[in-house]
């Protein structure tokens, strides 16, 4: 019905507001009609005539029960299974079984990333290790970056010093610019060492 949702309880017709019926976004209401849930009656008036009821109250209470669990588990360097629940510009959130931690642009990769978009998707399932752990402001960390293979390994087997290579110039700064010389490794070329004459800036 308009605003939410027709409820029959105890064979009484009561109202649930869209807002109510689950603790997340509803994006297709019609997937709840015909189910049968648990309600919370929030408000009786004209003699039980209206009655409105909500489920995402129960649900957010059995939602803190069940973080609390998960808090006393959780130690730094755990591999836990995820699921991004937002994108933001810095990061994304990610939900480690009822709770959410915050997955920093810094810790997606060795690449350097400029939008979590183009590595990530809302649902999207993924292992995440645990960096830090807040236990005061109920907050932790996550890392993707520290389960993959640190190209820094590799880069002292392949490169020497005197090795002539090819670079890609990722950014520049006032004393040089950066180069990738392979994925997720920098190296500095100064401003001194990009040609034989006085470079102002890169």
């Amino acid at each position: 019905v308009k605003g939410g949702f027709s409820v029959t309880v105890m064979g009484q017709r009561a109202f649930c507001p869209i807002s109510q019926i689950d603790n997340k976004y509803t994006e297709n209401p019609a997937d709840h009609v015909g189910q049968t849930y648990v309600f919370e009656i929030v408000k009786i008036e004209e003699n039980g005539r209206n009655i409105v009821v909500s489920r995402r109250r129960l649900l957010a209470r059995e939602a803190e029960i069940q973080a609390e669990k998960i808090w006393g588990t959780l130690a730094v360097g755990q591999v836990l299974e995820g699921t991004v629940s937002t994108l933001k510009p810095y990061g994304a959130f990610v939900d480690v079984g009822g709770i959410e931690g915050l997955l920093h642009v810094s810790e997606l990769s060795f690449n350097r990333v400029n939008d979590p978009k183009d590595m990530l998707s809302v649902g999207q399932k993924l292992n995440v290790a645990i960096k830090d752990i807040d236990q005061a402001k109920k907050k932790i960390s996550l890392s993707l970056k520290s389960l993959l293979k640190d190209p820094w390994i590799e880069v002292t087997d392949s490169l020497s010093v005197g090795l002539v290579i090819k670079g890609k110039i990722t950014r520049l700064a006032q004393f040089g610019a950066f180069v990738e010389v392979q994925a997720g490794v920098e190296g500095l070329i100064h401003v001194s060492e990009l040609a034989e004459r006085h470079v102002v800036h890169p």
